[in-house]
């Protein structure tokens, strides 16, 4: 895709994963939650410069620190630009205006879904989704820039998401041909329109479903619990000593 890239802009909990998966399944090489380039923002642009928002006490600093380093190390934020064709979630919609200028010509996908259904997923997420995957505080700080919290607050959120749609909506309304507005909701429809938009040709016929909410176990709940707040367990996960 020579220097044009596939950037879907859509918050957390709207499809973003489906999207990836489907690209992937037509050959296109793509990364969800890329979350090295929140951590390294320099990367998409020069006079980005990550600070904390969250992290106030001496350990969950360090802890990102240690955070930023695991990830400078395993998924290079440097290469992933250039290693990867399209790119969705957290922390892509923050960037979408400045990868629209570093990646001129390419495609921008805003998946939505109706806002109380949002809600109520993102309640999930950040409730027991952040147990499931085992998001570190490096997580939270990306939440907070997004939603200016990491819990479930329905009035940060609500404001988050209209706002993000309003801005997007105004900066493509005289950019004709570079994006697409798709509700997850309806699945097929979206399907064909996404299809048409990016010009691929497929035997599949709708959207696949994935990253859809799911019960958390005690076990999960212990692992999230010691990664966040032992500082030896932490390092011993990283190094793949212990596997709870």
């Amino acid at each position: 895709m020579d220097n044009k890239k596939i950037f879907c802009i859509g918050l957390s909990r709207t499809g973003t994963t489906s999207i990836d998966h489907f690209l992937q399944s037509v050959g296109i090489k793509s990364i969800h939650f890329p979350l090295s380039l929140f951590a390294f923002p320099d990367v998409v642009n020069s006079n980005y410069k990550f600070s904390f928002n969250v992290t106030k006490t001496k350990y969950s600093k360090w802890r990102a620190s240690k955070e930023r380093k695991v990830l400078a190390s395993a998924e290079p934020p440097n290469e992933l630009l250039n290693k990867y064709d399209a790119f969705s979630d957290l922390p892509i919609p923050q960037y979408y205006k400045e990868l629209y200028h570093v990646f001129p010509g390419s495609k921008f996908i805003y998946t939505t879904r109706p806002l109380e259904k949002w809600l109520k997923s993102m309640k999930w997420m950040l409730h027991d989704g952040c147990v499931l995957w085992n998001w570190g505080y490096l997580n939270d700080e990306m939440l907070y820039s997004a939603y200016q919290t990491t819990r479930f607050d329905k009035g940060k959120l609500v404001a988050a998401y209209k706002k993000h749609e309003q801005d997007v909506l105004e900066f493509f309304k005289d950019k004709p041909g570079q994006l697409i507005v798709i509700d997850i909701e309806k699945s097929d429809e979206s399907f064909n329109k996404l299809c048409a938009f990016l010009n691929i040709e497929t035997t599949e016929t709708t959207l696949p479903r994935a990253n859809e909410k799911k019960g958390i176990s005690f076990r999960n709940r212990v692992n999230y619990f010691f990664n966040r707040h032992i500082p030896l367990y932490f390092l011993l996960k990283r190094l793949k000593k212990i596997n709870l």
